[in-house]
This record gives C-alpha cells, structure tokens and sequence, in this order.
C-alpha cells in the first residue's frame, strides 16, 4: 500500500510509528502550508501515484481546503483521501470535504492513538456517505 502524507508538525509526532514505516510512504510533506505553498504541495502530490493520501485539515489555510482537495481528487480519482481532522464538528468546512466524496475522516480528540485510529483506517473498507453523511448534513 501506497501512501502520500500531507500533515501538521504536531501531528507527525502522534503518527510516528507510521511515519516511520517508510518503504510505503511515496510522498511526505510535514509542516503548515501557506496560500502560496498548498496548491505546489498538492501539485506534487498529485503526480506520484498512491493507494492512500492521508491529509490533515490543520496544514491548510481555511480558504484552501476544498480547492486543493478538489483538485487533488480529479488528478487521482482512484486514491482514497482520509482525512484527519481532529476534535472537528459537523457544520464545519467538512461539509465541503464530503461533498467531494472524502468519506474517511478521523475527527477523534487530539490526545487520542492517532497510529491506530489511521492503521484502522487503512486496514478497513472505505467508508461510504452514510457514514460520513452527519459531516454534510450538520
């Protein structure tokens, strides 16, 4: 399996032992991202192809969100995003994010096993819009 990570500093901290995997990982950007670097950063992530992107929704700047997703999601149709979106609560801008069919979003508390909660993820069946339908609907 195949994976792109676009995550928060912080948050590489709770994914480490994934991080760490490494042979999987085909491409990693740790770090926020400003207006400027998020479209360069899902540019580029969008040329190499992966099972998996894992995405967390702190990196973006609010404006950006469903744009670069959006765009990522046309160039790589076949790559299941999950996002992580911790502590979130429906009626955000999550809504947008299911509305572009991100159906796997991990928005359990901050101090939680961020390892497992995504190694479930990856391992499990994708969702499907009933599960991730109290996001749009708020």
């Amino acid at each position: 399996m195949l994976l792109s990570i676009i995550v928060t500093k912080q948050m590489s901290e709770k994914i480490k032992d994934i991080l760490e995997s490494g042979e999987d990982i085909v491409f990693k950007h740790i770090g926020k991202l400003d207006s400027g670097s998020v479209k360069d950063v899902f540019y580029s992530a969008s040329r190499i192809s992966s099972d998996f992107m894992i995405v967390d929704i702190d990196v973006f700047p609010e404006r950006e969100i469903v744009s670069s997703l959006q765009s990522f999601r046309i160039s790589r149709p076949n790559t299941s995003v999950i996002i992580i979106a911790p502590e979130r609560k429906p009626g955000d801008e999550i809504i947008y994010i299911v509305g572009l069919g991100i159906y796997d979003i991990a928005a359990e508390e901050k101090d939680a096993d961020w390892n497992g909660i995504i190694n479930d993820v990856l391992l499990s069946t994708p969702a499907t819009y009933s599960q991730a339908a109290r996001w749009h609907t708020g």
